[in-house]
């Protein structure tokens, strides 16, 4: 009996391992997509208001600081974000045409390794 209670012991301590990582890696994507949204929406209203690639580059990368993920703050490099025209197709859904111009709308390409 012994052994059998060691044994399922051992199991449920690695069902339980397991379980906080994949819950742990959940809640890093969340936040990975909360940032990037918040950083798409800051750049985009920075571009309409200003009419400026590097207004609306600067705003993202503040606002992706601005919103932890995984305990520090996502950090987006030039590369991360891009600029480009969104149309409606004759489907309704909108499709993102990068380094069209003139720019109506950002894309962010956030990344956490």
């Amino acid at each position: 009996m012994l052994v059998l209670v060691v044994v399922m012991l051992a199991i449920l301590l690695a069902m339980a391992t397991l379980s906080v990582d994949v819950a742990r890696m959940q809640l890093t994507r969340t936040q990975l997509r909360t940032a990037s949204d918040a950083a798409a929406h800051a750049g985009s209203e920075a571009l309409v208001r200003t009419q400026s690639v590097a207004d609306a580059r600067l705003a993202a990368k503040q606002a992706a600081l601005r919103n932890p993920v995984a305990g520090t703050g996502l950090q987006l490099a030039d590369t991360d974000i891009l600029f480009g025209r969104a149309t409606q197709s004759s489907r309704g859904e909108f499709v993102f045409n990068q380094g069209e111009t003139p720019p109506n709308s950002v894309r962010i390409i956030g990344r956490r390794t």
